[in-house]
C-alpha cells in the first residue's frame, strides 16, 4: 500500500489538527484528541500528529493517485485554516525515501 507523509512547519499544529479533524469529521469517520487524530477517507487513511513545530500526517492508500487526491484534499484545507500564514502545501515525500 502506497504512503506519504507531509511536514508543515508551525506552532500551532495541534489547533489545525484538530480543525481538520472537526471539518472532517461532518463527512467521514474520524478520531482525534489534541495530538493524534485519524481520518478515513474515501481513499485511504490520514493519520495527523502534533510535534511541537510541526503537523505531521501520513497517508495511506490503494495506488499512487488515492495519495495524489488526498495530498490535496489536505492542502486545500489546511490552505484555509492557516491562511495567517505562510502555507504553500506540506512538504510530501513518499514513505521510502525519507531517512
Amino acid at each position: 500500500m502506497p504512503e506519504s507523509v507531509g511536514t508543515f512547519r508551525t506552532a500551532h499544529a495541534s489547533k489545525y489538527l484538530k480543525q481538520l479533524c472537526k471539518h472532517f469529521s461532518h463527512k467521514i469517520r474520524v478520531e482525534y484528541d489534541d495530538l493524534r487524530g485519524i481520518c478515513e477517507m474515501p481513499m485511504g487513511r490520514a493519520v495527523m500528529t502534533a510535534q511541537p513545530a510541526r503537523l505531521e500526517v501520513t497517508l495511506d492508500g490503494a495506488d499512487d493517485a488515492a495519495i495524489g487526491k488526498m495530498q490535496g484534499v489536505i492542502d486545500r484545507h489546511l490552505a484555509i485554516f492557516a491562511h495567517r500564514e505562510t502555507f504553500d502545501g506540506l512538504d510530501w515525500e513518499p514513505v521510502s525515501e525519507r531517512a
